[in-house]
C-alpha cells in the first residue's frame, strides 16, 4: 500500500468517525448518505486522489460548515441506514490499514 493511499484512507476513517457525531436535518442525512456511498466507491477503487476528493465533499457537509435557519426542521442523529453504511465503510478501511483502525478506535466508532 502506498503512503498516499494509506494517508487518504486514514483521513477518510477520521471523517467518517466524525459523521457519527453529527446532528443534521433529515434532508441533510439523505445528502450525507449519498456522499458516504460515493466515498465507499472511491475506497474500493483504491485511488488516493478520488478518496481525498470525496472525503473533502463529505467534510463540507459538517454541521459546523452548514448554516441552518430557524425554519429548518429539528436536527437528528444519523439514521440507521447511514450508521450502517458508515460502520461498514470504517470496517473496510480499518481492515486495510492499522493507522486507520487506531483513528477509529480513538474516536469510538467501531
Amino acid at each position: 500500500m502506498t503512503i498516499e493511499l494509506r494517508d487518504a484512507l486514514d483521513e477518510a476513517a477520521e471523517a467518517l468517525a466524525q459523521v457519527m457525531q453529527w446532528r443534521v436535518t433529515a434532508r441533510a442525512w439523505t445528502v450525507v448518505d449519498g456522499l458516504v456511498a460515493a466515498l465507499a466507491e472511491a475506497v474500493h477503487s483504491r485511488q488516493p486522489m478520488t478518496i481525498e476528493e470525496r472525503t473533502a465533499r463529505l467534510q463540507e457537509r459538517s454541521p459546523a460548515r452548514v448554516v441552518t435557519s430557524i425554519d429548518d426542521p429539528l436536527l437528528v442523529d444519523p439514521p440507521a441506514p447511514v450508521r450502517e453504511r458508515v460502520n461498514e465503510l470504517v470496517h473496510a478501511i480499518t481492515s486495510a490499514t492499522p493507522e486507520a483502525a487506531d483513528a477509529a478506535e480513538d474516536l469510538d466508532v467501531r
